[in-house]
């Protein structure tokens, strides 16, 4: 008798190649420090097709509504998912930050380098940049809050043109989607090497000092992380969508294992809208636009990071911190997350604004700066596991998706 061999997945493929590449990092961390080309090569060819992929997806997604008033109902829905999910990520973050203190003991002398105090930007100022001056240079350029704004005015275009026209354009913006998922699934068959070689070079480069003098920074971003995947994305799932929270996690594990592994909000939406549509069974015509929009300006890790880094940086130059304190360090954590890139350490940008617009010593930043990858790895992940969990949420407010009923969700 003839035993068949199960196939190994692609997320198992992706989790044997992290440890693989951890073990060969701390045994031989030069040589580990040596395969960065090769994880930046994947990287970099992962993301040549993101672009296009998201801008048709957009595009496709509203175009193919009923109304524009499909796409205002689903998209407000959206947005005030967003807002209240950051806003109780920095909360989270800033409260576990004030219970575990993790600046308490840190002076500044074990600063690494000197950075710049920069100003912030004027409320037109931001808006401005969110506006493409040329779209195809927002698209040279990666500039995904300009090109998702093009994308909506094309697709919402679309709607007001109807009749025979919006057909044709609707169905070619579907199959330029398809054609670009098909080139970077083509690539994410490389993900297992690409990926061994990115955490070599980590382990390499860091060695045993991750788990030094920052301990306790550590502990407190993971924890907050951790209860915000808990309180918030399965609270959602259980007692709004009325699902098994456990099956949820179960079925996003390509995702969270992908951006965890990437820390690329970015390069990880392909997987996203795979998974959203094909395992879990929700509508492209909610997906094609959350996914893409919620990995540009839903960024619950990042705000966990900026409630914890507040209180980091009070914490190190001995500042009282009050309960008011915590909302402004919220407040302020949930603005900055809409200009956050979804690349990795894009984050450094706005902590410099954060902890600047407060009188804090940018130094406590750029502590961080060096061991940031390791944290960014369960940031990236939070974020896009919320981002699935919004999606899901408003697919079920708008009654396109019943997950007692799909066949999706059964398997």
């Amino acid at each position: 008798m003839v035993l068949s061999k199960k196939k190994i997945g692609l997320a198992n493929k992706i989790f044997i190649g992290m440890v693989i590449g951890l073990a060969i990092g701390f045994i031989f961390p030069e040589f580990g420090i040596s395969l960065n080309p090769i994880g930046m090569l994947f990287m970099k060819l992962l993301k040549m097709a993101v672009v296009p992929l998201i801008f048709a997806n957009v595009v496709y997604g509203i175009g193919q509504m009923d109304d524009a008033r499909h796409f205002g109902k689903a998209g407000s829905k959206l947005m005030i998912y967003y807002m209240l999910s950051t806003f109780i990520a920095a909360m989270i973050g800033a409260f576990i930050g004030k219970l575990f203190k993790p600046g308490i003991g840190i002076t500044l002398d074990t600063a690494v380098e000197d950075t710049t105090v920069k100003t912030m930007s004027g409320f037109w100022d931001t808006l401005s940049s969110f506006v493409p001056g040329n779209i195809f240079s927002a698209m040279s350029d990666g500039a995904l809050p300009q090109v998702i704004l093009f994308a909506i005015f094309t697709g919402i275009a679309i709607l007001l043109i109807g009749g025979e026209t919006k057909t044709r354009l609707t169905g070619a913006f579907k199959d330029i989607s398809t054609l670009m998922l098909k080139v970077i699934m083509m690539v994410m068959e490389l993900a297992p090497y690409g990926i061994a070689a990115l955490m070599a070079w980590t382990a390499g480069k860091f060695g045993m000092d991750i788990f030094g003098p920052f301990a306790r920074f550590f502990t407190s971003v993971y924890i907050a992380l951790i209860l915000q995947v808990i309180i918030v994305y399965l609270g959602v799932i259980f007692l709004f969508v009325r699902l098994n929270p456990l099956t949820f996690l179960k079925k996003v594990k390509p995702v969270w294992l992908t951006a965890f592994t990437l820390c690329s909000s970015a390069a990880t939406i392909p997987v996203s809208l795979r998974v959203t549509e094909e395992d879990l069974g929700l509508p492209t015509s909610i997906t094609s636009f959350s996914i893409p929009l919620g990995a540009t300006m839903n960024m619950d890790g990042n705000a966990i990071w900026f409630g914890i880094m507040g209180v980091f940086a009070s914490q190190i130059v001995g500042l009282d911190i009050t309960f008011i304190t915590i909302l402004q360090f919220s407040l302020m954590g949930l603005i900055l997350t809409l200009g956050s890139p979804g690349i990795p350490g894009g984050i450094f940008v706005s902590t410099t604004i954060f902890l600047a617009s407060f009188g804090l010593p940018i130094e406590a930043g750029a502590m961080m700066i060096g061991l940031f990858r390791i944290l960014d790895m369960g940031i990236t992940a939070t974020n896009m596991v919320g981002d699935i969990a919004g999606s899901t949420l408003v697919s079920k407010m708008e009654n396109l998706f019943d997950g007692k009923t799909s066949k999706h969700w059964q398997k």
